[in-house]
């Protein structure tokens, strides 16, 4: 190369620097953003390479992926093992080395080839798989009836002696830690049911399983206490005591049912029925499992239940014998202008004007104080739904449907709007939701001395006083410091088979439940309704029964005399009623009610000791009055709305302190003679709530079918005659005996709900009400 080209690339003049810097600044500038490029590109490929490995550590559903992946690597590991040694020369004559000599008393097997260090690596010491086992009990791979092999599995690998030995050694105790399934498939529920649903009932494996937003809640990178709250590592025996089999046959349940030995729990959340168990675990009660659940229930259905609303609750106490009832209703306030309740609707069914003196927190305490066991502490039962609500909880099907439902509603005032609509869309299904404010006020309420001081006459009576008068609602000190939740005898009356069923008196529907309940014992068909063969007369009875229960609960309310309620419950009465009944329908002269968008929780529980507890709570309708407490965090009711418009004689008319009529009627039957808890359970949902849980309530006494057959049945509204697709094959019936019917649309029915049945052999059965978007609500010990 000439010089002078040297001297010109090399030696640069006096300004040399500048302009290799003008020249170069380019080059180099592009240079480090390609090598920054690529090592963010790297960092992210790690992060994210782990934190997948991280989810499928945790994800249930890649368990058998990492069986297979485990067996790949070392199938991979014995073909270079092998491949090094047929790479080894062998000597042509002589003794075979000593490296390749092998003892006699050894199998000729390549793992031995590994040294001690990479085998425990590789492999643990226990050969046995863990299995994971959530807290209903369910296997951690509760899906390996589907044999398909991944598309990872597909790939091309070498086969080999080992990885057959491997597989069977991992996998097979594993399936038959779940059980043996029947060969035979049942055909689909024919109901008004989801798809994923149908497929989840028509599979041969019983064993409950987590819905789809419970699994991808837990294998969410959320960090939320309900992770590590509701699974554990159980052994496969203790998974056995959870089988959905029925101990009487071998048949396969219609709905998912979970059956326990010593306790149960169902509630319309999996996770707070997964609270209330641990409660029982940790040696509570049943009254303190239900507190506990009753608090989650209001933290996570914050459409249907919670510290703005009311509650009622059925407990059964087995030592004594005795049913009582906790009454905690919404109360109407003393300076409400009934006048102008009367000329202004709009303002009794939404907004601050709708608001009724909320009565949960008061129920739930005086519940505590009567009936606690003294093992649990008060801020104990709170704690779980604190960090629940703070860190973040999986948002229901039920939650989501609400959202959707009234989201237009919601966007109208900012407390609604910004917790549940974000960016002015419905949080979805499955998504973490997340409530500061809601989380302070139960922390307060947790570590109070006094709570209902607190609440009713304290620093938070004081906020809520401000926040109600501020808005235009009739809410006063004076309505706090003088509400009080009332305990009283349960209604109980005795049934044809000789077991007592007891529940709330009115203002519940309890007292219209049972009539109806008693009227389907007593009419004059009542023989030919045990036989399956007569469903056609069973539903047009049923119908009958309803309609004049329906018409019984309208005429009840919080000042229904005891002369009423003893006619109610004679036996002479229901007689009479029950005579009424002809074999052609009756022509109702009155509209009953069927409201489609009151929305309830429910909770059921059963301990060890024979105890049991029904609790419904509710805010009246979806999301009460569509107002939120801004400091509180609560979503306020809107049970003034629950009033009678009629005349101010009416039971159900408004009037200062009294408690609006409600569709709320947890129960418990016992047995009159041994007095073990035989059912317990309640409505959720919509109108159509009654006449869903006397018709379950009606197969299951009268017809003795199985709990999952009776809750699974299709139904008829006797208020509205809207019919479930299943029972289209006895719309020609009805129709000829002058039912007038119509296909069900929109909506499912209200739930009939989470039931718990003690079955002939003293196991508790439990299954909820997939119409409710929830059905796989059981826990249990």
């Amino acid at each position: 190369m000439p010089a002078r080209f040297l001297k010109t690339a090399y030696e640069p003049p006096h300004n040399g620097l500048v302009e290799m810097r003008k020249r170069g600044l380019p080059w180099l500038a592009a240079s480090s953003i390609l090598i920054i490029f690529v090592l963010v590109g790297s960092v992210a490929y790690l992060f994210m390479r782990d934190q997948h490995r991280g989810i499928i550590d945790q994800d249930p559903l890649f368990a058998t992926s990492k069986i297979s992946n485990r067996t790949t690597a070392t199938t991979e590991v014995v073909s270079a093992i092998e491949m090094e040694r047929l790479k080894t020369p062998l000597p042509t004559q002589g003794a075979i080395p000593e490296e390749l000599e092998e003892p006699e008393s050894k199998p000729q097997n390549p793992l031995d080839l590994e040294s001690e260090e990479e085998t425990e690596q590789r492999q643990p010491a226990n050969t046995e798989p863990t299995i994971t086992v959530s807290e209903d009990g369910t296997s951690a791979i509760p899906w390996l009836e589907d044999s398909t092999p991944s598309e990872e599995e597909e790939e091309p690998r070498v086969e080999s002696e080992v990885e057959e030995e491997v597989e069977v050694t991992i996998v097979v105790p594993i399936v038959l830690s779940l059980g043996e399934s029947s060969e035979e498939e049942d055909e689909p529920l024919r109901g008004d049911y989801p798809d994923d649903y149908y497929r989840r009932t028509s599979s041969t494996t019983t064993m409950a399983a987590p819905t789809a937003a419970f699994v991808r809640e837990l294998t969410s990178t959320t960090q939320s206490p309900f992770e590590s709250s509701v699974s554990s590592t159980t052994t496969p025996a203790a998974a056995a005591s959870r089988t959905t089999m029925s101990p009487s046959s071998s048949r396969t349940p219609v709905l998912p049912l979970s059956e326990f030995s010593r306790a149960a729990i169902t509630a319309t959340n999996e996770i707070c029925a997964d609270i209330a168990r641990n409660i029982l675990m940790s040696g509570g009660n049943a009254i303190d499992a239900a507190i506990a659940g009753a608090f989650c229930l209001g933290g996570v259905e914050p459409h249907a239940a919670g510290l703005g609303g009311g509650l009622m609750m059925t407990v059964y106490q087995k030592a004594s014998g005795r049913c009582e009832v906790v009454n905690g209703r919404e109360a109407a306030p003393m300076g409400l202008d009934t006048a102008e309740w009367e000329r202004n609707p709009r303002s009794r069914e939404h907004g601050y004007t709708s608001v009724a003196v909320p009565g949960a927190l008061h129920a739930m305490l005086s519940a505590y104080r009567r009936f606690r066991s003294g093992r649990v502490e008060w801020a104990e039962l709170i704690q779980p739904t604190i960090q629940l609500v703070e860190h973040g909880f999986p948002v229901s099907a039920s939650l989501a449907e609400a959202l959707n439902y009234r989201a237009a509603e919601i966007n109208e005032t900012a407390g609604m709007r910004d917790i549940f609509l974000p960016n002015g869309l419905p949080i979805k299904e499955g998504s973490v939701l997340r409530d500061a404010r809601l989380a302070d006020t139960l922390r307060k309420i947790a570590t109070s001395r006094d709570p209902s001081h607190l609440f009713y006459r304290g620093e938070l009576a004081e906020r809520i006083v401000h926040e109600i008068k501020a808005k235009g609602g009739h809410i006063s000190k004076s309505d706090l410091v003088l509400f009080s939740s009332s305990i009283e005898d349960a209604l109980t009356v005795e049934l044809a088979s000789g077991s007592r069923l007891c529940g709330p008196l009115p203002p519940s529907s309890f007292p219209a439940l049972q009539a109806g309940l008693r009227v389907m014992e007593n009419n004059s068909f009542s023989a030919n309704l045990t036989s399956s063969t007569n469903e056609d007369i069973f539903a047009h009875y049923l119908i009958e029964a309803t309609k004049v229960a329906l018409s019984l609960r309208d005429d009840l309310g919080d000042s229904v005399n005891a002369d009423r309620i003893a006619n109610l419950t004679s036996l002479a009465f229901i007689v009479a009623l029950a005579e009424e009944i002809g074999e052609s329908a009756a022509k109702s002269e009155r509209v009953m009610n069927s409201v489609s968008d009151v929305s309830t929780a429910h909770l059921n529980v059963v301990d060890e000791n024979g105890n049991a507890v029904a609790v419904t709570m509710g805010l009246n309708r979806q999301f009460g009055s569509l107002r939120r407490s801004e400091s509180l965090g609560f979503v306020w009711n809107n049970a003034l709305s629950a009033f009678s418009h009629q005349s101010q004689g009416h039971p159900n008319s408004l009037q200062p302190k009294k408690r609006p009529a409600t569709g709320a009627m947890p129960f418990v039957m016992v047995n009159g003679r041994t007095e073990e808890v035989e059912l317990v359970g309640g409505a959720t949902g919509d109108g159509s709530s009654f006449s869903a849980l006397l018709a379950t309530l009606s197969r299951l006494i009268i017809r003795g079918e199985q709990l999952d057959e009776a809750v699974a049945a299709p139904r008829i509204d006797a208020a509205s005659g809207a019919f479930e697709s299943g029972a289209l094959v006895h719309v020609r019936s009805l129709g000829a005996r002058g039912h007038s019917l119509s296909p069900l649309l929109g909506r499912p029915f209200g739930a009939a709900t989470a039931l718990v049945k003690r079955d002939s052999g003293g196991r508790l059965a439990a299954v909820c009400d997939p119409r409710g978007r929830v059905d796989r609500c059981a826990r249990g010990i």
